[in-house]
């Protein structure tokens, strides 16, 4: 070989060698560096909270980074929660459910208060949502007993029950409330306040009543309702049976039950349009609307039947029966004498009037007029008379066809009138209109506007 191939040769070697020692080197250094960019990757990552990492990550799962579509949930009905909870990809033909973003201030009506941690409710919140013992048993107490009223009013509407009110019947007699009816004082007037009141008779008015009833809410806790049977008239006139709640002193509900039961039994089958009893009232009617007697109704003792209906009204004056026993409703005889046997009155029978729809267990002789000039007294030139007195007058004339017009003056027209009506009820024509005049026009309008 040539030394100038020989020095080639050798150049070449070198050459190779320098590139092999170059490469390593390379190779070393780029290991190196990679390692230490790793390392501060990491250290930064590590520094990075959750919500950054979170936000460097997003669009990292974007099809140019992966070739795959980015998955859009949002035509998902979110109905079911996936088949397989711990798996990111929904089952085929299962429908997820997406949790949406959720406010930790906002709290869903009716959801519990999470506690201070969280995830527990706190005791307070905890014991308003639980019922107690109590408050379980009430509302069961309640139900049941709204059960049982309804299961009354549907056995109310059958004729087993009216059947069931009818005490003093061969088919239902009540022996016990038979005998109770019958033994209630009737002796006298005393011993029937002291059943009633415990203290003896007396005119009781507005302002002194006894111990016990001295208020409508204190009276009330003496009384009880009772159902007593009764007919009544439906729209075709055709009789059908059923019950009427009647309010009475709780000592009379008995005497009630019998009457009522009797009352039925009748073969004329008297029907009912109005039946009332307690009432916390004073006395009423004409010439008494200014009266502080307390009604017998503040007792509990008495009771109205029919009123309203104009053949049971209250007539003025003793004796003054006037009612027309052709109407149905009409008191009828019958039934009166049921109300005696049991040792009640009739109204009819008052000195003063006939209120012929009343009936009271205490007797009738306290109902009286506080003066003996009940009735405003009006004639012609009189002073100081009552326009709405005369007009009332004047109704009544017009009604009973004396007067043409009604007018609030006593004119000369009007004491014509009144003149006419006097002499056609053999009272002299003098045109004085008192207690004497006031009676026959009253009782011949009974069922017009009282204004005294």
């Amino acid at each position: 070989m040539s030394k100038p191939n020989a020095y080639l040769h050798l150049l070449i070697r070198m050459t190779i060698v320098l590139l092999f020692v170059v490469s390593v080197a390379f190779i070393n250094r780029t290991d190196a560096n990679v390692k230490a960019e790793d390392e501060l990757q990491d250290q930064e990552l590590q520094e990075l909270t959750d919500e950054e990492i979170i936000a460097n990550m997003e669009g990292y799962a974007s099809e140019d980074d992966f070739g795959v579509p980015e998955t859009d949930y949002t035509d998902i009905d979110p109905v079911l929660v996936a088949d397989n909870p711990n798996d990111d990809t929904p089952p085929t033909g299962s429908p997820i459910t997406v949790k949406q973003d959720e406010d930790p201030d906002v709290t869903e009506p009716g959801a519990d208060i999470a506690g201070e941690n969280g995830d527990e409710t706190s005791e307070d919140d905890a014991a308003a949502n639980v019922l107690t013992e109590e408050e379980l048993a009430r509302l069961q107490a309640e139900e049941l007993a709204r059960q049982q009223a309804e299961e009354l009013a549907r056995y109310k509407e059958t004729p087993e029950y009216i059947e069931s009110l009818l005490v003093t019947s061969p088919d239902h007699y009540d022996e016990a409330v038979v005998a109770s009816a019958r033994s209630i004082p009737l002796d006298s007037d005393n011993d029937r306040y002291m059943f009633i009141t415990g203290r003896k008779k007396k005119i009781y008015k507005v302002g002194n009543m006894p111990e016990g009833f001295r208020s409508d809410e204190e009276t009330a806790k003496k009384m009880v309702t009772i159902d007593v049977p009764v007919w009544k008239i439906n729209s075709k006139g055709e009789k059908y049976s059923t019950y009427w709640p009647l309010t009475i002193h709780a000592n009379l509900a008995d005497s009630c039950r019998c009457i009522f039961s009797d009352i039925y039994l009748l073969d004329i089958q008297f029907p009912f349009n109005y039946l009332r009893g307690y009432t916390y009232r004073k006395v009423g009617g004409v010439g008494l609307v200014s009266s502080k007697l307390m009604s017998t109704h503040a007792f509990g003792v008495a009771l109205d039947i029919n009123m309203g209906d104009y053949d049971n009204d209250y007539f003025l004056g003793k004796g003054n029966d006037l009612r027309n026993k052709k109407n149905p409703y009409c008191i009828p005889d019958e039934v009166i004498a049921i109300f005696e046997d049991y040792g009640w009155f009739w109204g009819g029978n008052y000195d003063i009037c006939a209120d012929t729809m009343h009936f009271q267990y205490f007797e009738l002789g306290f109902l009286q007029y506080d003066s003996d000039e009940p009735f405003p007294i009006l004639y012609r030139g009189a002073e100081g008379m009552d326009n709405t007195v005369i007009k009332n007058l004047s109704q009544r004339l017009v009604r009973l066809g004396y007067l043409a017009n009604e007018t609030s003056n006593f004119s000369k027209k009007l004491d014509k009138a009144v003149k006419k009506f006097q002499e056609d009820n053999g009272l002299e024509p003098d045109g004085i209109v008192d207690y004497e005049t006031w009676e026959p026009l009253i009782n011949k309008t009974h069922f017009m506007r009282y204004v005294f």
